[in-house]
């Protein structure tokens, strides 16, 4: 085997941290002292990464590029462990690419999104064919998208984000172990591993391209915008210009300005929105208390709606 590929790694990471009883990173404030249960955010994407450690450990002959399996802490506080992991880790640059899973438990009409596919020129391919293999059909968002990855991304590591959507449960004591798709989470898994298996095999280390929209940089976060609450769970299954909503959390300050599943958010005061990471940054510069005009398309009409940002907690 080339001795140049068969020193350097692929990443397959997910966290295993939740929210606990709610106190902080709940989207529904009344909830707070209920146990929020995590099973698709991120007890699926825990739960994939051991099976396919699993299997990994039972294949011959071995990959020529070693698997490394992680499972990170503190994700929801901030990607701290995955932030630890790429400052520790000792020979940063022999990890040619990381794979995370985080919520990859409700896959709903086969359809499941990959963040990253751009990030190297084969990865696309290499989804796609993998996915047509199964059955599945991918949505390939242009945007890196939050979790885990993104603390190896601003490494410039090229990443893969597996997510089968967002739903009203995500950050509420309802997200229950009852409501995952299992026989998904085996196709996910199947996805996964052959496509680690296919960058494993590359000839050449897969190299790193920008993402549009999100240049690598020192921070991380996991949809962090500073100190402010708006209250959105964006919808990441459709690809479309703006921040198409998959709900908004109870009592929060999207909820106050009338916001709801379906819109689409396209401007923030004087500022357009084409995408999450437009939003993040935006909403960045804000402080708990300040007012803002939301502009929203809804049934093909647009509409502005006036809100009062949270406060985070």
């Amino acid at each position: 085997k080339d001795p140049k590929v068969h020193n350097e790694y692929i990443v397959i990471g997910a966290h295993y941290d939740h929210l606990g009883l709610g106190h902080y990173g709940a989207r529904d404030q009344s909830a707070s002292g209920m146990i929020h249960h995590g099973a698709d955010d991120n007890a699926s994407g825990t739960a994939v990464l051991l099976q396919l450690a699993r299997r990994l450990s039972q294949i011959e002959p071995k990959p020529a590029r070693a698997v490394v399996f992680v499972a990170f802490s503190a994700e929801e506080l901030g990607l701290h462990g995955s932030r630890h992991f790429v400052a520790k880790w000792p020979q940063i640059g022999a990890i040619k690419s990381m794979i995370n899973l985080d919520m990859v438990g409700r896959l709903r009409e086969d359809r499941v999104t990959v963040f990253g596919t751009r990030s190297s020129p084969p990865f696309d391919a290499i989804v796609g064919a993998g996915a047509k293999r199964l059955g599945l059909q991918t949505n390939q968002p242009d945007g890196v998208g939050p979790s885990d990855h993104l603390s190896f991304y601003n490494k410039q590591i090229p990443v893969l984000h597996f997510f089968t959507g967002s739903h009203t449960d995500y950050h509420r004591p309802g997200d229950t172990w009852d409501k995952l798709n299992y026989e998904g989470m085996a196709k996910i898994a199947d996805l996964v591993l052959g496509s680690a298996l296919a960058i494993a095999a590359l000839p050449e280390s897969p190299a790193f391209a920008s993402l549009p929209g999100r240049p690598p940089s020192s921070e991380t976060g996991k949809l962090r915008v500073g100190s402010v609450y708006l209250g959105i769970i964006p919808e990441y299954s459709r690809s479309i210009d703006g921040v198409l909503l998959a709900g908004v959390a109870t009592g929060s300050p999207a909820a106050a300005a009338g916001l709801r599943e379906g819109d689409i958010i396209i401007q923030l005061a004087d500022k357009k929105i084409s995408n999450i990471e437009d939003l993040t940054d935006i909403l960045g510069a804000y402080k708990p208390a300040d007012q803002v005009t939301i502009m929203v398309q809804r049934n093909n009409r647009t509409s502005a709606l006036e809100t009062t940002l949270g406060a985070r907690r």
